[in-house]
């Protein structure tokens, strides 16, 4: 399972040392779901918005942010995958996200 993480606790007092924007990960986190699919061990990325990772990742993808903590920037209402897409978590909102969240056309490859 790999699963972006909640800002919760300490995690906002020390953002700056711990924030990683998924748009610089999505290459690597296509490559770890590859390696682990190809040995045979069970898959799944949590917590990520679709437009933040590669499409190679579809199969593995997860909507899996609970209902009553999940959330969707303004640029998420024009998006044709919102539907199947995790969203955030409220803190995400609150205390900042991606700069490359983007709406998803469904002919969208990228």
């Amino acid at each position: 399972m790999l699963m972006g993480l909640e800002m919760t606790g300490f995690t906002r007092a020390n953002l700056d040392a711990l924030w990683i924007d998924p748009i610089e990960y999505k290459d690597a986190l296509s490559r770890a779901v590859h390696t682990l699919a190809n040995h045979g061990i069970r898959t799944s990325v949590y917590n990520h918005q679709l437009c933040l990772v590669n499409r190679d990742v579809d199969r593995w993808y997860t909507k899996s942010i609970s209902d009553w903590k999940n959330e969707y920037a303004p640029k998420c209402e024009s998006c044709s995958r919102k539907s199947d897409c995790g969203g955030f978590f409220s803190s995400a909102i609150q205390y900042g996200y991606s700069k490359s969240i983007k709406p998803l056309r469904i002919d969208s490859v990228t």
